[in-house]
């Protein structure tokens, strides 16, 4: 017998819209495993959720001693209740999302079109197709105010992972912040070609 079992630990619930990130694939999991966000608080807090019918634990068989703590466990019912008792949280979510990555894909064509946006809903990555320009523009940004992370290969990929509860006008506060950064980096790569991801973030 085969089950499908999937781990979701490194996105927050709900950033990509709905609760888990799966529903949009159709699938139905035999075994999903949540952690990190849980709790709604940022507190340690981790879940196990089986099917019925492929639990073939018995009382007793299952033991150990990593447990939530009640505060963790107090919070993520209060997250579940406050945010996910209908649909207006997951939609908004969506909504903002969709605004993230108009404001993204105008900021790449606004800079020459050769960057891409990655990602779905509020967990976006834009694509520098250079590791120096991504550490450019994220210490432009730093200095700004604005703190965004890399990844990718060769951590090319600026991360967009903003609070799921951020408003519009904060939001679109951080995208401005992130084009300005990104246009005075590929100015002065423009001035001094070849230089390193340092030099083109931090020279004057």
């Amino acid at each position: 017998m085969l089950f499908l079992s999937l781990t979701i630990f490194r996105w927050v619930v709900g950033e990509r819209g709905d609760f888990f990130s799966f529903e949009f694939a159709g699938v139905s999991p035999d075994i999903v495993i949540l952690s990190k966000s849980l709790s709604g608080y940022g507190l340690p807090l981790s879940v196990l959720l089986i099917k019925d019918e492929v639990d073939a634990w018995q009382p007793g068989e299952h033991t150990g001693t990593f447990r939530g703590n009640n505060l963790a466990l107090a919070s993520a019912n209060a997250a579940i209740d406050i945010y996910w008792q209908d649909q207006t949280f997951s939609q908004n979510v969506k909504r903002m999302g969709e605004l993230m990555r108009a404001r993204l894909e105008a900021t790449s064509l606004k800079h020459g079109n050769s960057f891409h946006v990655r990602g779905r809903g509020m967990a976006l990555g834009f694509d520098c197709q250079s590791a120096e320009i991504a550490e450019g523009t994220a210490h432009k940004a730093f200095e700004k105010g604005l703190m965004v992370e890399r990844c990718g290969h060769i951590d090319q990929v600026v991360k967009f992972l903003p609070a799921l509860t951020i408003d519009t006008e904060t939001l679109d506060q951080g995208l401005d912040l992130f084009d300005q950064s990104l246009g005075e980096t590929l100015k002065q790569a423009a001035r001094f070609p070849g230089a390193g991801g340092q030099g083109v973030g931090r020279a004057g």
